[in-house]
């Protein structure tokens, strides 16, 4: 199913939060090993490293939670990303800070130096979905050692200067970043909905109509809910062409669809246009009697409401099929289908403008 904007931009700065996960461990054990550091204050050093391996675990879990369920709250998930954006660098920049002022720390000055100016030209890549994080994440990493050269350390005015530079440049170029970001990422959007959408009555097409289908079989499979599908035939529609044209017969499906879409309107309730003059509905999490009553105010919706076409009016009626089943280990999304077409068959063979909900 196609996402938004929005929903697309959160996935991605998922997948690229996770990337980020063991670098600031690597970062800081090449560091303490090549400077001796871990020898010198094994105790100190360990503990950081143990505090950047929980910020990069922190970061994986989030990752598994948020692609694994279906829905997360808007807060928690801003908070989370926050976190894992802001919190290993702070800890990273805190530390050039301190190495400025302890001669503990002094050796480690320009390896964490070029280590700050690192992962923020890797982070505003990570991050350019989201200007805020960006934001969030540069003014982490320079402010905390750039006040400490500024106010503390003598002398040491060409590194403050450096690092608002590089920090100035890098908020521009994640401006261009996510300017880049939002427009290959729209027109991507774009293209997926037009092949997932029926060109002519805009609503989905036989393609996503598979894959949402599949889709909701496996997530009722593991809520042990139902899934019913309805499939619609507009009544002698080959006739309908015939006397009127081709352009009749597109405005009565696109009417057809108007109407199956206003019926059928709950935000689960899945419109596709599966053949020539055929629809589907996927509904999810209702009783097949509720499935019936809904089937059969939709038959007599379109039966009640002729279609104007050159100052004529068109009686147009539709059969339909529908089936209720229980996704379980012993059946399938194409049962369900096929059940509901075989209806669909007997509907059409009993006369037309009908509903069969049973065998």
């Amino acid at each position: 199913m196609t996402v938004n904007l929005h929903t697309r931009r959160n996935r991605d700065l998922e997948k690229r939060s996770k990337n980020g996960t063991y670098v600031y461990t690597a970062i800081w054990a090449v560091i303490g090993i090549g400077t001796n550091f871990y020898e010198q204050v094994p105790l100190l050093f360990y503990s950081i490293l143990c505090a950047f391996l929980c910020f990069g675990l922190v970061r994986f879990l989030t990752f598994l939670f948020t692609s694994k369920s279906n829905s997360v709250n808007a807060r928690l998930w801003t908070c989370l990303i926050y976190f894992n954006a802001i919190m290993p660098t702070m800890l990273l920049s805190s530390l050039l800070s301190v190495s400025l002022l302890h001669p503990l720390f002094e050796p480690l000055f320009l390896f964490l130096l070029l280590s700050v100016f690192g992962v923020l030209s890797g982070g505003i890549v990570n991050f350019s979905p989201r200007p805020d994080v960006s934001l969030a994440y540069v003014l982490t990493t320079i402010l905390p050692p750039f006040f400490t050269l500024l106010l503390i350390a003598d002398g040491r005015f060409m590194e403050a200067i450096l690092l608002v530079l590089y920090g100035t440049y890098m908020l521009l170029l994640s401006r261009g970043l996510n300017h880049e970001y939002t427009l290959l990422t729209t027109q991507q959007i774009e293209l997926e909905k037009l092949n997932q959408q029926d060109s002519l009555t805009m609503i989905a097409n036989r393609r996503s109509f598979d894959h949402i289908l599949k889709e909701n079989w496996a997530l009722q499979s593991r809520t042990n809910g139902k899934i019913s599908l309805m499939l619609i035939d507009i009544d002698y529609f080959k006739r309908i062409n015939d006397q009127y044209g081709h352009l009749a017969g597109d405005l009565v499906i696109q009417q057809v669809a108007e109407t199956i879409k206003r019926v059928c309107r709950r935000v689960s309730d899945v419109v596709a246009r599966i053949g020539g003059e055929e629809f589907a509905v996927i509904i999810s999490a209702t009783n097949h009697e509720e499935i019936v009553h809904l089937a059969e105010r939709l038959r007599v919706s379109v039966s009640n409401e002729p279609i104007k076409y050159k100052q004529q009016s068109l009686n147009v009626t539709v059969s339909l099929g529908v089936a209720t089943l229980s996704p379980n280990s012993s059946n399938t999304e194409s049962e369900l289908f096929e059940l509901a077409d075989k209806r669909l068959y007997c509907a059409k063979e009993s006369g037309r403008n009908t509903t069969i909900h049973q065998d």
